[in-house]
Parts: C-alpha cells; structure tokens; sequence
C-alpha cells in the first residue's frame, strides 16, 4: 500500500508539473505625455522563441489570450514613437498581466529618425528626470535578498544609498540625515509610512507600503527635479497600480511580517471601475491573540494596515481615484508583569515602558484632458500620524510601578495640489504646478515631578502652511540631446521664511549606447514641525516661553551632480555619478556645542531643542559606480560601490565627521532562475554588503553621584571615531508553482549568513561598569507563503 500511494504521489505531481497552465496579458499602449489610448500601436508578443501579433484598439487596449506561464517579451511599435520592448514580464496562472505602456514621440531631425531600441528599465519614469533617478519595479523589491518587499530597503543597494541600521529602514543618501528623504504616493505628499517610525522621521523597522499594490515607481539622489520640494536628499515618488477591471482576483500571504490579505476587481460584471485593497496584521500579534505568545507579556510587536485605491472609469468629467494608507503598530516592555526579578531591565529596578505610532492618509485624486497637449491633473488628501511613549519604573521589591514620563506626539495634514502639464510640440514640454500643506502639529512631554504632579517640560501646539510652486520645461534638441531647466518656490507661512530654487540639467548621448549627464539644482527643507511651536517651561517663574525656534528658516543645499552611462549591451550597462552637496543654514544651538541637526533622523525619537539657530554647515563629495546586468537569460546581478565623505560645522565652528560618515559602502546581488517544470521554477538570490562602520561619540566610564556607573561623553571629539567595517551575507530562496488559476510562493530569506558580528552601539552596565556591546542582527531567518488565486 506504500509503494502504491508513493507511486500515485510521484505521478501527480509529475503530471502537475509536466502541465501547461495558460493565462493572459493585456493592457492599454499610451501617450506619455498625455496617457490618451494609441489607435493601432503594433504589438509582437515573443514567446519561447515564438511570436503573436496584434493592434490596439481606439482606447490603445491590446490583448493576447491563452500565453503560457512564465516569461515573456512583448515589443510596441508605431510611426512617430520611439519602439519600446520589456522583457522578462512574468505571468502566473493565477493573476492576468494587465500592463500600462507608455509611448514617447520621437523628434525629427530632417529626413532622418533617430529611435531608441529598447526600454532601459533602470531609466526614470518622469522625464524631467534626467540624472541622480532611476525606477524600481514590484519584483525588484522582492528579488534582492533582505528586502522583505520593502522599498526602503530595496534602494539601499543602490549606488550612494546605504541602511542606517538593520532595525530600522532608515536610508543615508550620499552622506545625508534620512530626515533630507520625501515620501509621495500617488503624487502626494505624506508623512512617514513606517510602523514604529518616530514623529517627524522618515523610517522604522517595518514597511506601511505594500509592495504588492506598487506599479513601477521612481527614485531619486539628487538634483531632482523642481516639481519635488521640501527634501533635502532624495525622493521616493510612489504610484499604485489600478485593480484588475475585468476579473476578480485575491492574494493570501503569511509570514513574519505579517498575515495578508488581498482583493481586487471591477465593481460589478459591466463596470469598467476597479478597486485594490490589502489588509494585514503582525505575525506574533496574531499568535497572541489566539494565547501563543513568543515573548514576555506587551513586548510582542503588534502592527496592522490596511491600504486601497479605487479607479474610475474616465468620463466626460475626467478620470477620478481615491486612494488610503493606515497603519497602527504597538510594542513595550512591561518588567511589572514579570514573575522572576532576574528578568527586569536592570538589577535595581525594572521598567515598564510602551510606544505607540500611528499613520494614515486618504486622498483623491483627478485627470482631466484638455486636449492630446493639455492634462491638468489635482489632488486633495487628508493625512494624520501619533506616537505615544511612555515610561515607568519599578519597584524591585513589591512591583509597584511609579509613574515617571509621559511623552505625546501627533499632527493632521491637509494638502491640495494641481499641476498643469503641457506639451508645445515634440521638442518643448512645460509643466507647471502649485502645491499647499497645513500642519498642525501638538506635543508635550512630561515628567512626574516629587508631589506627584505631572509637569510639561516642553510642548508644541500651532497651524502652519507650506506653500510650494514651481514651473519646469525640457527641450529636446533632438533624439540625442535635452535640456532640463525648473524653478521651484516654498513660502512658510508661519514666520514668511521663502527660497527662490533653480534646477537645471543637460543629458547628452554622444555615442550609440553612450551619454553624458549634468546636473544642478538648490534645494530646501523646514524643520522637524514641533521644534516650531516649543514652548519650554521655566522654573523659576512656573510659565511656558516660546523659544527662538519658531523664527528657524529652512535648511539649505546646494546640489551638483556629473554622470557618465555605458549601456554595454542591450542588458549590460555601466554607471558612474560625481557628486558635491553644499549645506547651510543647518539649525544649531546657540550656545557654543557640537550639535547640529545634520545628525539626527535615524533613531526613534528626535530631541527637542528650544534654543536653535540657522548657523551650521555641512558638505557630502563622493563617487558612485554601478554595474547592472539586468534579468535575461535566468540571471541578474546588481554591483554598486559609493565613495563618499561627509562634514559638518556646528556653533563651536570645528568641521568634523558627521554622524553618517560611513566613507564607503559596496553592495554585490545576483541571482539565478533554475526552470524545474512547465510551471515551477527556483530563485536563488544573493547579497553581500561591506560598509565603514557607524560614526560614535568618544566616552569614559565614571560614577554618579548614586554610584552608578555611567558613559561621559567626550563631546570636543564627536564623531571623530568608527565602529569595525560591517559585513553581512544575505542568500534567498523563492519557489514558484504555478497550478489551474492558482500560483503559490515559498519564499526563505537567510540573513547574516555567516553569522557575523557587526557592532551596532556600545553601552555601559550600571552595576558594573563593564562596557556591553550590542550588535546588530546575528543569524535569522524568515519565511513566507504566498498564494494568488
């Protein structure tokens, strides 16, 4: 009977295997500049070896029907467009292709066209972008080892990006605070997309963003362009995709990181409208809700977020979405429900301490088509974000808990935008836009002071506008050489601090696979928001006085950027990028210090300063180099090297290392596509990173005047030392098992293979004095499962 049922096994799954699921690809072929459909768009899909043809309709709809699972190439032609190809689009049994392609008119120099040959996917999809950008697909977050679908840490192994930490996804562009980052979805403007992401920073340990609702989205480093304001280092300019409009599709996934849940499909059989929703909730959260914990009671990470969008079919009026973000996340420690004292945080005392974080944002958004050479395009959200944190001790002998620091976060945003893009001729586009923010901003924290009352050492409660406007226009000389020339404005409202920023740029291809790129632009930032409305506390008189931070202006840096690209082969290509960032007007203290808010943005919490003044100065100078071999033929890999240096001048006017000044890091990924069946194939991913080690502030061991031992920072040396080089080696597995209308996923992540220990901080025991290294991840790994159906 064994035999026999092991026989039947191996046959079905032989037969599985060996069958040919089938499923579809369609989309619509576009203008890029004005998205109208394309009539007639030729279309060749190639498919192992074979090809398909078809035409687009007058919506510039195409479809091929019954296309076997896996990866194929599809090439749109049309006279007057530049031909695009994209390779290697990859088709499960269970979820149609539905593909947006954008079409770009070619301009004409005499009797002579001159056309590109194929779609470089590394290129950025905005083309006002013309250096320091690139776009990243939804595979590409997942493809490289260590990611966990998470953007953030997917840019990381770009050239001049570098993870601040392996717990948080903070990001360090060429040398800057991650405080310099913008995050935009769907063309806004929102607030940081983390879970357990402290107020007024840019990252956190887990992603809000689900990759699984991305379609192609941009990246930038530097000289961006004049329609991004209000950053300083870089840009994430997200975009979701639409729901399928013709079929009803869903999406199960279960992991670490979370339990997932996903639908999408039109509204109704004839409703041409779709809807995209997600749902997900932590992991260990969930164990804990059905009584299987993994951790002492409270200090389990629970998290939850729900994203959407709706699409609706364009009309007469236009074509509407809307779109949401959310997400909630809680974590603590709690040493007061602990049975055994050996467990308390410290061996005189314990603490109970919990942070809570909070985000979301819901917008609409709408197009509407004056014509083939006129979009207007406008949007309206509402975003919100909390954190709460609080901190008790207690007591060793009894567990009472005494009540010590209360410390309370929060801010709603309102923004309204509207851009007008125009389109000359074929040579000359003009886009121009304004772009309001209201914050409102309220915080106070908190300490129990010795008669048992509570007193506000610092609180924040005010309204503020940022306006931001801006024009830009790209001219095409022709097919080889365009000029990028914007201005943008901002206006603060609040104490009318404004900055007049130019930005320019030249991308010149001399060569058949070769081009030349320069770029410039002035860039500027206003301060974490609370440090505008505090209020400190005097003791002496028992009131609250504003300080001088509500006359802050913004940050300043001056950007310039020289770039050289080699396309090899039509899937090999070279990189390098030349860059120097002057910064000023960096707030400071007034007081003679080492402190500068160049150095903060990477942690949980940012500090409240009341005394601080436009003063400080800083420079980042570096080279980037990067060799790309893009998916074909079963494999990739992705090499980049980043030499950078990276200063700072504070209020005692002594130029030192800044707190980022890593000097170097070198990424190495590839991976391999093994083809097991028809319908199964293995990914195997590798990652190896080697970066300086993180800057530190110098420090002896003393005594209190409790007999305590603590750290005595030696602050006329700051940053003056660095922890030992970090390494880690990262490798990835990834099954995909295609079966009828359904595909599963397996997916392992091994991290820190080696087993390597990379320093992260040091701290000092209170008891002892003995110095405690702690280190960044040693050995994990995490698994997921993934079904689309």
């Amino acid at each position: 009977m064994k035999r026999i049922i092991t026989i039947a096994l191996f046959t079905s799954f032989f037969l599985i295997s060996r069958a040919q699921y089938k499923q579809t690809i369609r989309g619509t072929v576009v203008d890029k500049f004005s998205m109208q459909g394309l009539l007639g768009v030729n279309i060749v899909l190639v498919s192992s070896g074979q090809q398909k043809g078809t035409t687009s309709d007058g919506k510039g709809s195409f479809r091929f029907e019954e296309v076997p699972a896996g990866r194929h190439e599809i090439q749109f032609s049309y006279i007057g467009y530049k031909p695009v190809t994209i390779s290697n689009i990859l088709l499960s049994s269970a979820h149609e292709v539905v593909l947006e392609v954008e079409m770009e008119e070619m301009v004409y120099q005499g009797e002579e066209v001159i056309v590109k040959a194929n779609l470089r996917k590394d290129q950025p999809i905005n083309q006002m972008a013309q250096i320091s950008a690139r776009s990243f697909t939804v595979e590409e977050t997942e493809r490289y080892a260590g990611s966990w679908g998470d953007p953030a840490r997917m840019a990381s192994n770009y050239a001049g990006v570098m993870a601040a930490s392996e717990a948080r996804n903070d990001i360090i562009i060429r040398g800057n605070s991650p405080l310099g980052l913008l995050w935009r979805l769907e063309g806004q403007n929102i607030p940081n997309p983390n879970h357990f992401g402290a107020f007024g920073t840019t990252g956190g340990p887990i992603s809000m963003i689900n990759n699984n609702h991305l379609r192609n989205s941009d990246f930038y480093t530097g000289a961006f362009p004049a329609e991004f304001g209000n950053a300083l280092s870089g840009a994430f300019d997200l975009n979701m995709r639409a729901g399928n409009n013709q079929q009803r599709e869903y999406l199960v996934q279960v992991g670490l990181n979370g339990f997932e849940l996903g639908a999408e499909g039109p509204f109704s059989i004839t409703s041409t409208s779709s809807y995209l929703v997600n749902y997900r909730y932590s992991f260990l959260g969930l164990m804990s809700k059905l009584g299987i914990n993994y951790g002492p009671a409270g200090s389990i990470p629970e998290y939850q977020d729900l994203s959407y969008k709706l699409d609706f079919a364009a009309g007469k009026m236009g074509k509407f979405s809307l779109f949401g973000l959310a997400g909630l996340s809680d974590i603590g420690n709690y040493d007061s429900k602990k049975d055994n004292l050996d467990d308390y945080t410290y061996d005189d005392f314990g603490v109970d301490f919990g942070f809570n974080t909070g985000m979301m944002i819901h917008g609409i958004n709408h197009i509407y088509s004056f014509s083939n050479n006129t979009v207007l395009v406008s949007r309206v959200a509402v975003a919100g974000s909390f954190s709460d944190y609080t901190y008790d001790s207690v007591s060793i002998e009894d567990a009472s808990i005494n009540l010590y620091t209360r410390s309370k976060l929060q801010e709603w945003q309102y923004s309204a935008s509207t851009e007008l893009k125009t389109r000359i001729n074929t040579r000359n586009n003009i886009n121009i836009g304004f772009h309001a923010d209201v914050y409102q901003p309220t915080f106070n924290d908190s300490t129990l002071q010795n008669d048992g009352t509570y007193i506000v050492g610092a609180r924040a409660k005010g309204t503020m506008t940022l306006y931001q406007s801006f024009i830009e226009w790209r001219h095409r000389l022709n097919d080889n050489v365009s000029f990028y020339s914007g201005v943008h404005g901002q206006y603060l409202d609040l104490n009318s601090s404004y900055l007049i920023e130019p930005r320019a740029s030249i991308k010149w291809r001399f060569a058949k696979n070769q081009s030349a790129s320069i770029g410039y632009g002035l860039h500027s930032q206003i301060q974490p928001h609370q440090l505008y409305f505090t209020e400190a506390y005097n003791e002496s008189t028992g009131e609250y006085v504003k300080t001088s931070t509500q006359d802050l202006d913004f940050t300043k840096s001056h950007h310039f950027v020289l770039g050289y690209d080699f396309l090899a082969a039509p899937n090999l290509r070279f990189k390098v990028e030349t860059y120097y960032q002057h910064i000023y007007d960096v707030p400071i203290e007034q007081e003679i210090s080492h402190v500068s808010l160049q150095n903060y943005g990477a942690d949980f919490y940012i500090p409240t300063y009341d005394s601080l003044v436009n003063g400080g100065t800083g420079r980042n100078y570096g080279v980037e180099f990067t060799v790309e071999k893009f998916f074909l033929n079963n494999y990739y890999f992705l090499i980049t090297t980043s030499l950078f240096d990276s200063k700072y001048t504070a209020s005692d006017n002594i130029e030192r290392n800044s707190a980022f000044n890593n000097n170097y890091v070198v990424n190495a990924l590839g991976g391999y596509e093994f083809k097991l069946s028809e319908n199964m194939a293995l990914t195997t991913s590798t990652k190896f990173v080697v970066a300086g080690g993180n800057r530190y502030i110098p420090y002896t061991v003393i005594q209190d005047g409790f007999g305590r031992y603590v750290a005595h920072y030696n602050y006329d040396r700051a940053y003056e030392k660095q922890y030992p080089a970090y390494m880690r080696l990262d490798v990835m597995l990834t099954l995909r098992w295609n079966h009828k209308r359904m595909t599963d996923e397996w997916i392992i992540d091994f991290e820190n293979i080696t087993n390597r220990s990379n320093l992260y901080y040091e701290t000092v025991d209170r008891s002892t004095g003995e110095i405690v290294s702690e280190y960044h991840q040693k050995f994990a790994w995490l698994m997921m499962w993934r079904l689309r159906f």
